[in-house]
C-alpha cells in the first residue's frame, strides 16, 4: 500500500517494526510486526501503517479476550474459568501468553489466574493490557 506524507505529499518509505515493549504494573506487553512508514524529508517519523495491520490487530484483540477470566456473580464477584466454570486461584509466578495474527504478534507477561481442573492460566483483566497495546501501536 502506497503512503503519501500528510504534510508534504512525498512518497513515504515503509519499514518493518522492531519490537515495541511497554509495562504497567506487573504486566508487560511486546508487539512485533506492525509495519511503519516515515517521510524521507522527516515530516512524519514512525507512523504505524494501520491500513495493512488493522484487521490482524483486531483479530489479536479478539484472541486476547478468550484468554481473560470470566466474571461471575452479582453480589460477590469472582473470576472463573472460561472452559469449565471452576473458580480460579491467583498464580503470582510470571506467565506468558502469545497471540499471533500474521504479520503481528503480541506477547503478554505477568501474573495470572490458574484453573486447577483445566490446567490453564488466564489474564485477570484485559483493560490495562489493551491500553498498553494501543499505546505501542499509536492508536492510544
Amino acid at each position: 500500500m502506497e503512503h503519501r506524507c500528510p504534510k508534504c505529499g512525498e512518497l513515504c518509505l515503509s519499514r518493518p517494526s522492531g519490537d515495541r515493549t511497554a509495562a504497567a504494573g506487573a504486566y508487560s506487553v511486546t508487539i512485533r510486526g506492525i509495519p511503519f512508514f516515515s517521510c524521507p524529508r522527516g515530516c512524519v517519523i514512525d507512523q504505524p501503517d494501520m491500513g495493512n495491520a488493522l484487521f490482524p490487530f483486531l483479530k489479536l484483540l479478539g484472541q486476547l479476550s478468550h484468554a481473560v477470566a470470566r466474571k461471575k456473580g452479582f453480589f460477590r464477584k469472582r473470576l472463573v474459568c472460561r472452559e469449565c466454570g471452576e473458580e480460579l486461584v491467583s498464580q503470582p509466578a510470571e506467565n506468558r501468553w502469545n497471540f499471533v495474527s500474521p504479520p503481528i504478534e503480541i506477547a503478554v507477561a505477568g501474573p495470572g489466574l490458574f484453573c486447577a481442573r483445566c490446567q490453564k492460566a488466564f489474564l485477570p483483566d484485559p483493560v490495562d493490557i489493551q491500553r498498553l497495546g494501543q499505546t505501542l501501536t499509536g492508536l492510544g
